[in-house]
């Protein structure tokens, strides 16, 4: 966090991890694990569209930080990035394109409960990774302005989904997983 030199960002960067450490940490050893990818974004997921018009997914990039680890992290990661897809999206808010993610996973291989519960958190703390990561790998090349892609719009979109009730957050998702 050394990189970081506004001390409202250092402060959300605290938070966020707090909130993981507290919420969910003392929780993952009781989580199933699997194979994950470990970087689900945009960028590493190849669509097709078909004759009806409809895009499908047909393959996937980038997978240098496939681990075993626990899956609900993983479906964070994904939740995280397509956050800041929303006016990608016909001008969803982050939290209806993350519960979109949530939604099509649950489709096919549903999170327990649990699970679901902790996945404010867990987002909260990959906007952390991603977020102070860039700006430290931007630090060593200031050329490259991939890494500050998440940064763009991330830092207020982190700020605006810790200030929401997790509470709420869950209730909107799980209502969009029952729709």
């Amino acid at each position: 966090m050394h990189v970081l030199k506004d001390e409202k960002r250092i402060q959300l960067i605290e938070d966020g991890l707090k909130r993981f450490s507290t919420e969910v940490l003392p929780k993952l050893d009781s989580l199933p694990k699997q194979v994950i990818h470990g970087d689900w974004n945009e960028h590493n997921i190849l669509a097709s569209q078909n004759e009806n018009g409809q895009f499908c997914v047909i393959g996937f990039l980038d997978i240098g930080d496939t681990i075993y680890s626990y899956r609900v992290l993983d479906v964070a990661i994904a939740m995280m990035y397509f956050c800041h897809l929303e006016n990608a999206l016909n001008s969803m808010t982050p939290i209806e394109a993350a519960g979109h993610v949530l939604a099509g996973y649950q489709s096919v291989f549903p999170l327990s409960e649990t699970e679901i519960s902790l996945l404010h958190a867990s987002i909260a703390a990959r906007f952390c990774q991603s977020l102070v990561y860039g700006a430290y790998m931007y630090t060593l090349n200031p050329e490259n302005e991939y890494v500050l892609f998440s940064a763009n719009k991330g830092w207020k979109i982190f700020e605006e989904f810790l200030k929401l009730p997790r509470e709420e957050v869950l209730t909107t998702w799980r209502n969009m997983c029952a729709s």
